[in-house]
């Protein structure tokens, strides 16, 4: 078993970890960060079979990270979770993929296929705000009609997703 205990941050301010994604014994992420809904700092850490270590993430993001979902070892997104943003690892680097409105809450995001993800969320409020959005390979666009409620999702395939609602 691998453990992982890290503060990040300044001594005062919350830190931790809230999402982890498995792709081999010798492969697997842990995301989080420091100071949830405020000022804090995104915070990617890769386990390599001997040890973890931070991964580098883009500058000037805020928030923690609070969902991940990967394709492949060479596919993974990650989305903040008071951030309004989605990144995107293609192997060798992070990427900022998406940004929404400022106040956007993603609550989830689930990658079926390399040109198929899905980011969920909703206002800070925890009302009908962000939604569902799909990005096919190319672009990001708004899905409407009952899947702007999803909270969350998992994919088996691409034709095979499964998800919870909040409203």
């Amino acid at each position: 078993a691998a453990v992982l205990t890290r503060h990040f941050g300044v001594p005062g301010d919350a830190s931790g970890f809230s999402a982890v994604l498995a792709l081999s014994p010798a492969d697997a992420w842990a995301f989080g960060g420091t100071n949830p809904g405020g000022s804090g700092i995104p915070v990617a850490m890769r386990w390599d079979g001997a040890a973890w270590r931070p991964d580098r993430l883009p500058a000037g993001l805020s928030d923690f990270i609070g969902s991940a979902s990967a394709v492949s070892a060479r596919d993974i997104w990650a989305v903040s979770y008071a951030g309004g943003y989605a990144l995107h690892w293609n192997g060798a680097a992070w990427t900022v993929a998406k940004r929404w409105r400022r106040h956007a809450v993603l609550t989830g995001v689930t990658a079926a296929g390399p040109a198929d993800v899905w980011a969920f969320g909703t206002a800070n409020d925890g009302v009908r705000g962000l939604g569902t959005w799909h990005f096919d390979g190319r672009g990001w666009a708004r899905v409407p009609g009952l899947a702007g409620d999803i909270y969350q999702a998992s994919a088996l395939s691409p034709a095979d997703i499964w998800a919870v609602a909040a409203t």
